[in-house]
């Protein structure tokens, strides 16, 4: 077999018997059985003495039983005659039920490599990850693992599971996966973007240069279109504008004269200097062979009187009645048409034919002609044999043997050796020879060699193309392709392996299932469960995808694991204030106008209710407001002027005049009070009174007083803050706890 035939087919002999699948290999062969079959050439029928109860037979891949049982839901066991029972225990958290078997040995009989036990099981939860205890309701503190978050994040311990914070450069469930910053496509103009643990690079393209191969190369700068074209540079790209008779990418191919193919149907170009020569074959001439020659002007081709018809590159000869073929040279046989009329016979002619009855038919050597419906017929004596009794009769005297029939020769005879003549078929066969061989072909419900074995497989009982064989008393079905069963009735839809990542496959009804992996999930068990560590939290429902997952959180609980308690579920924020979720509470974005920690709170300042420069004071609580008035008003709405006048608020010998939102005060000698100005320094107050009491700091301050007084007179009554220098043990110390607000008047002339 193979391309060659030098690889050997060890499958020649069907080896597999019809039971299994025979696949070569470089020196020897392999069969792949039926699912109940067994054995290198699948010759043993492992469910012959099937011991399965509730459950479906099929041939054992070890060696330590014949076959094993598919038990049926409910049911466990070697013989699937055990109840299951982890139909009683619920394993919580995800987690798995797992029956051990121990038997019960006062009940045991053997049959065959198998007992038969009365057993009895037991159930335990083997538990998912994160999770302990006899039902998988105890967490595990995953965090106390040192490697929990791969080293490249802080673990945190939640209900069921853990989360992770990871580190900038990292992702991942456990921290894990290095962050792929190419995911953005930082790369322009179809480079390859190459990750790093927190950055990347760009590998660039031709033509194509800079960090993010963003900056367009310019090619024409490297003379790349040689020294027959002139080159223009495009962004990403550059093109050559070619001189005569050069072409290419690059303009770097000379074109020669035959290159344009100038001649036609079939002439061969032979390239002669700066032009070309045509050498055309018999059918065309010309230059560029594209002149058709007319065949029928220069030759005689067609024969018996036949008409010949010129066409492009060829002819046609159309040929009369009696004769056939390209050239009408082959003489067309009438009497197969059966031409003749009745009680005539046909005789083919070269250019027609004869129809013929005993009247021009012409029997020898004695014979008398009869006319039939079928023609002529000669009645030979018998020394002569023939259609017109010409051929001497060698056979008449019985020369051959028993077996053998006698065949006349031209000048002799022979005898032929028929088998059929014994008539070995039995129950009305039909004996058919084959050289000095027969053969029987048998009536229904027979066969062998003579017809002499009654066949069970009449009807064709075998389903599905398979192949009935007669037993003793009965048939057997050898079944094709992918079936199996008494009859060839059930579909292998295990036959094509399609159980992906080591999964197991299982036939069931009009179908087949995949027992997967752990890890695993689909039809063909292709799909990876990125569910099976169960990472939802908080009874999430985990929605395994292509890549990733995704969680279903119940009420109340939101994030990638529903890890996060989800404070915002019922909408705490009132007048369309947005929620902000927190670890341990949650906030409200307000709009304007609202306030509090709901926004159920009517901003009563927005609308600037004091007046004057008031200092609107909200108070949460009872939704209401005051305000807090400069120096200079009063009012609730800080809308009233305040007398200052009332009060005595001017220096001695001055007269003090009420002005909205302040006053002043006017003396009654101006040059009394410029004369002050004059002796009072500008600066700094020093006071040489040692301080040490609060006693001896109020007397300070009144003196400063007194002495500012003297100098002027602020038009405004407003309170400014003056610092106050203190001597003391003769250094000067800046006090800010004593700071004390005094007043500053400026007169007006």
């Amino acid at each position: 077999m193979g391309i060659n035939c030098i690889k050997k087919d060890y499958c020649y002999n069907s080896p597999c018997g019809q039971m299994g699948n025979c696949h070569n290999f470089e020196d020897s062969f392999l069969c792949i059985c039926d699912p109940q079959w067994t054995g290198r050439n699948c010759e043993t029928f492992a469910c012959e003495n099937s011991t399965c109860v509730n459950g479906y037979c099929q041939a054992s891949t070890s060696d330590d039983a014949l076959f094993d049982c598919n038990c049926t839901r409910g049911w466990i066991g070697p013989d699937c005659n055990v109840p299951d029972p982890c139909t009683n225990l619920t394993c919580e958290n995800g987690g798995k039920c797992k029956s051990i078997i121990y038997p019960n040995n006062s009940t045991s009989t053997l049959y065959g490599n198998r007992t038969n036990n009365t057993d009895n099981a037991t159930a335990f939860c083997s538990c998912s990850k994160g999770w302990k205890g006899d039902q998988c309701s105890i967490d595990i503190n995953e965090c106390l693992k040192n490697d929990t978050c791969h080293g490249h994040g802080i673990c945190n311990n939640s209900v069921g599971g853990f989360s992770c914070d990871c580190l900038n450069e990292y992702t991942g469930l456990k921290c894990e996966t290095n962050i792929d910053e190419c995911l953005s496509s930082p790369c322009f103009n179809n480079a390859t973007c190459i990750d790093r643990i927190g950055d990347f690079s760009c590998s660039c393209p031709s033509y194509f240069d800079g960090e993010r191969c963003e900056k367009d190369v310019d090619e024409c700068q490297y003379f790349v279109c040689g020294s027959h074209g002139s080159c223009r540079n495009m962004f990403g790209n550059y093109s050559c504008t070619c001189e005569p008779n050069w072409v290419g990418r690059h303009c770097e191919v000379h074109v020669s004269s035959c290159s344009v193919q100038p001649c036609k149907n079939n002439g061969t170009c032979f390239d002669v200097d700066d032009t070309y020569f045509c050498l055309c074959d018999n059918r065309f001439t010309g230059r560029h062979c594209d002149i058709d020659i007319d065949e029928c002007k220069t030759h005689s081709f067609c024969r018996n009187g036949a008409t010949c018809v010129n066409t492009f590159g060829s002819y046609d000869c159309i040929c009369p009645r009696e004769w056939e073929g390209d050239l009408c040279e082959t003489d067309i046989n009438e009497c197969i048409s059966n031409l003749c009329p009745l009680n005539t016979k046909c005789i083919n002619r070269n250019n027609g034919f004869d129809c013929q009855n005993c009247s021009k038919y012409l029997c020898m050597n004695g014979g008398i002609c009869h006319d039939s419906n079928i023609g002529p017929i000669c009645n030979c004596t018998d020394d002569w044999v023939g259609d017109d009794c010409s051929q001497k009769n060698f056979c008449k005297d019985g020369p051959c043997g028993a077996l053998q029939l006698c065949v006349n020769k031209k000048n002799t005879y022979s005898c032929e050796y028929h088998p059929c003549q014994s008539i070995p078929c039995q129950n009305n066969g039909l004996c058919v020879e084959h050289g000095a061989e027969y053969l029987c072909e048998c009536q229904t419900g027979w066969k062998g060699k003579f017809c002499e074995e009654i066949n069970y497989c009449t009807g064709n009982k075998c389903e599905n193309n398979g192949t009935c064989r007669n037993e003793n008393s009965s048939f057997f079905c050898a079944c094709s392709g992918n079936w199996f069963g008494d009859r060839c009735e059930i579909y292998n839809y295990c036959h094509s392996d399609p159980c992906t990542n080591k999964g197991y496959c299982k036939n069931v009804q009009d179908d087949y299932i995949c027992i997967c992996q752990q890890g695993w999930e689909g039809k063909t068990c292709n799909k990876f469960n990125y569910c099976n560590d169960l990472p939802c939290r908080n009874d999430g429902v985990c929605n395994n995808l292509n890549s990733t997952y995704t969680c279903t959180c119940p009420q109340y609980w939101k994030g990638k694991d529903c890890e996060e308690y989800n404070y915002c579920y019922n909408s705490p924020c009132h007048n369309n204030g947005t929620c902000v979720n927190g670890r341990n509470s949650f906030s409200c974005l307000c709009p304007s106008g609202f306030l509090g920690h709901s926004c159920d709170v009517v901003d009563q300042c927005l609308s600037g209710p004091c007046q004057n420069n008031g200092t609107c004071l909200l108070n949460i609580t009872t939704s209401s407001y005051v305000c807090k008035c400069h120096g200079g008003f009063v009012g609730e709405h800080c809308e009233k002027d305040r007398d200052e006048c009332t009060t005595d608020v001017c220096p001695a010998k001055s007269t003090c005049y009420n002005e909205d939102g302040g006053y002043r005060c006017i003396w009654e000698r101006r040059r009394k009070r410029e004369t002050i100005i004059k002796e009072t320094k500008s600066g700094v107050l020093e006071l040489s009174k040692f301080i040490n009491t609060r006693e001896s700091l109020k007397e300070n301050i009144v003196t400063a007083r007194r002495l500012i007084e003297k100098a002027t007179v602020y038009k405004s009554a407003q309170p400014a803050a003056v610092s106050v220098w203190l001597r003391s043990s003769n250094t000067l110390e800046k006090s800010e706890q004593k700071k004390k607000s005094i007043r500053k008047y400026e007169s007006r002339g």
